[in-house]
């Protein structure tokens, strides 16, 4: 867990606390809303991103003193005409905002445990991943508090990752930000590494794999304040696309891919020490923040997040962009002028391909791929048309490979490294 921030000090709290009351008898109470946009906050703000801008944004910064006046200044809500803040307050007030507020702030960065519920994955015990990243079966506690703060008895089954930074109500909060680029990550690796695919049961009953159809359930990801012991849970919506992806994934047997070999995983008792042995190394390559092993990560870690992103958009054509955008993060391209289809074209043929035959189809294929690309980025084609299937296929094919390539050719140099050091 993340220490609170030493550079914010006793004198740089007392100097906040002390702008903070001088600002707040200043301000304007407007229709029964203290008015934070003004020229008056913006000292307050540039201090608060002098201390805290890796966890904190002005609307975080807003938001902390707006939660402190709901709470220690009720009345302002019932003020129907537009007056100062210090005459409908008391100055005992102002200061006990002013107090809290530092307070809170002195507190940062904070500890999380953020859950991501997965409702189709089973599994039986919890699955330690690596560091503070696991998946778990939910305790007693952990569910009858969700059931009290969701209305329902929850799911068994998340992915439970420990962050630290802010959230409060937001995803876009630095704390969710970072526990959402994790479970991104995790989630794609499972599906490179085929521990994890999609898959639905259609009205006969049949269970099939379907890439496109979205759920209409909305899930919710369970926040732990591990550093409050008055109101230490909270709950965030996770958006409608990413909630059909996660309820759609399921673990994956070989009977599921008709006993195909590319199943690592097989219907056992064991499954889950199998499910750890798989993803414990890949889940180290691209979480880790030792920089010998993130700096030569980094473009692939980004690969994998757009790849989630592709996966989870509802939308084919935006679907279809992020793919490529993936593709390009994975072959390490990251300029935009001249030949980038060229360079990109030849570099997946020659990482996918032994033959001079095979590398041409993949180089024409992957031209075609960033044709339709280019259509849709500069407004030619709004959407994916049937005849566009096929390519919209082979740019999704082409990912999922260039993904298992590089993420086994980082698996191999890490080992051989290790091997190196001992």
């Amino acid at each position: 867990m993340v220490k609170a921030n030493a550079k914010f000090n006793e004198l740089a709290a007392t100097a906040l606390e002390t702008q903070i009351v001088t600002i707040l008898k200043s301000a304007q109470v407007i229709d029964g809303l203290v008015d934070l946009f003004g020229d008056s906050f913006s000292g307050y703000k540039a201090s608060v991103k002098k201390y805290f801008s890796q966890w904190l944004d002005d609307y975080d910064a807003n938001g902390i003193i707006i939660q402190s006046i709901i709470v220690k200044m009720p009345q302002v809500f019932l003020t129907k005409t537009n007056a100062k803040l210090s005459s409908v307050v008391s100055e005992e007030q102002i200061l006990e905002v002013a107090s809290d507020v530092v307070k809170y702030l002195s507190t940062l960065p904070r500890n999380y445990e953020i859950l991501f519920p997965l409702p189709n994955i089973e599994i039986s015990s919890d699955i330690f991943i690596f560091e503070n990243i696991s998946l778990i079966l939910a305790s007693r506690d952990q569910r009858e508090l969700a059931t009290s703060l969701l209305g329902k008895v929850p799911l068994e089954t998340y992915l439970k990752v420990q962050v630290s930074g802010f959230a409060s109500h937001s995803r876009i909060q630095s704390a969710m930000r970072s526990a959402i680029s994790i479970l991104k990550r995790i989630i794609q690796i499972g599906v490179t590494k085929k521990i994890f695919g999609r898959k639905m049961k259609y009205p006969t009953g049949e269970v099939q794999f379907d890439f496109f159809k979205p759920t209409q359930d909305v899930l919710e990801a369970l926040i732990y304040d591990v550093d409050d012991t008055v109101n230490p849970t909270l709950r965030i919506k996770l958006g409608l696309g990413m909630s059909s992806y996660l309820s759609d994934l399921t673990l994956l047997t070989k009977q599921d891919l008709n006993s195909s070999a590319n199943a690592n995983i097989a219907a056992s008792a064991s499954v889950e020490n199998e499910i750890q042995a798989i993803l414990s190394l890949p889940t180290e390559l691209l979480i880790s923040t030792d920089s010998t092993i993130s700096d030569n990560s980094a473009s692939l870690r980004s690969a994998f997040e757009w790849a989630f992103d592709a996966s989870a958009d509802d939308d084919n054509a935006v679907g279809y962009i992020k793919t490529c955008i993936a593709l390009e993060a994975s072959l390490g391209e990251e300029s935009e002028e001249g030949g980038i289809t060229e360079r990109l074209a030849d570099r997946c043929a020659f990482l996918l391909c032994k033959t001079p035959v095979d590398r041409k189809i993949t180089r024409d294929r992957m031209k075609q791929v960033y044709r339709l690309r280019s259509k849709l980025v500069h407004g030619v084609k709004t959407s994916i048309s049937r005849d566009d299937q096929e390519i919209e296929f082979w740019g999704r094919t082409y990912l999922e490979m260039v993904l298992y390539m590089e993420l086994k050719a980082l698996e191999v140099w890490w080992r051989k490294k290790k091997s190196a050091m001992l």
